[in-house]
């Protein structure tokens, strides 16, 4: 019986990581937006929109990558590790998509990501971000 409790308790500890799990992210990508209007930043492994955040309704995808002209903001829902989140993107480079704020207001979210619209797309990998400083700028070209 004791036997059994010790493995019980040795398969519950395997399998949260025993605590030896990586330590929570601490680099941080921050967007600023330089252009003229409203713009919205999405991360993704692939050439893809329709990817983790597909599933968020419209005012959840708003909060998350909400950024008014002249202004900046930190990606939020980062991985726990960008150089793992990275190595395993297509190509081992991230894609970072820029779509305008018309284009949601023309045609919506679930259009965008269906159809894979967005007004630019940014592929780096981690020596890229170390060269940006972790900032990527987009200036509406």
């Amino acid at each position: 019986m004791k036997k059994n409790i010790v493995i019980f308790f040795c398969l519950i500890l395997a399998s949260q990581g025993c605590g030896l799990e990586d330590p929570l992210e601490k680099r941080e990508i921050k967007f600023v937006n330089k252009s003229n209007g409203t713009v919205y930043g999405i991360d993704s492994r692939t050439d893809s929109l329709n990817n983790r955040y597909s599933q968020l309704d419209s005012s959840g995808r708003e909060e998350l990558f909400k950024t008014p002209k002249d202004s900046a903001i930190l990606i939020r829902d980062k991985p726990n590790n960008w150089d793992n989140y990275i190595f395993y993107s297509k190509d081992g480079k991230m894609r970072f998509f820029v779509i305008s704020k018309d284009s949601v207001d023309k045609y919506g979210w679930k259009k965008i990501m269906n159809q894979n619209i967005y007004t630019k797309v940014y592929r780096v990998d981690i020596t890229d971000l170390n060269k940006l400083k972790w900032v990527i700028i987009y200036n509406g070209k």
